[in-house]
C-alpha cells in the first residue's frame, strides 16, 4: 500500500499519516462526537431489526401460500 502526502498534509511521518498529529478535541466536541457514535449504533441497530422483520414477514407470507 503506498499513501501519498499532498500540500494539505500536516506530517509526512508514518504516524502523522496515520493521525497521530490530530488536535484534542474540546469536551463539547468529545462530547459530540459520542452522541454521533451512539445515534449512529441506535440507526445501525433499527435497520438490522427492520430487516430481520421484513424477511420474516416474507416468510411467513411465503409459508402460508404453500
Amino acid at each position: 500500500m503506498i499513501v501519498y502526502s499532498g500540500p494539505g498534509a500536516r506530517n509526512t511521518t508514518i504516524p502523522g499519516l496515520l493521525g497521530a498529529g490530530l488536535p484534542k478535541l474540546s469536551p463539547e466536541q468529545q462530547e459530540a462526537v459520542t452522541r454521533a457514535k451512539k445515534y449512529a449504533m441506535e440507526q445501525s441497530i433499527k435497520m438490522v431489526l427492520m430487516k430481520q422483520t421484513l424477511a420474516h414477514q416474507q416468510l411467513v407470507s411465503f409459508l402460508i401460500l404453500f
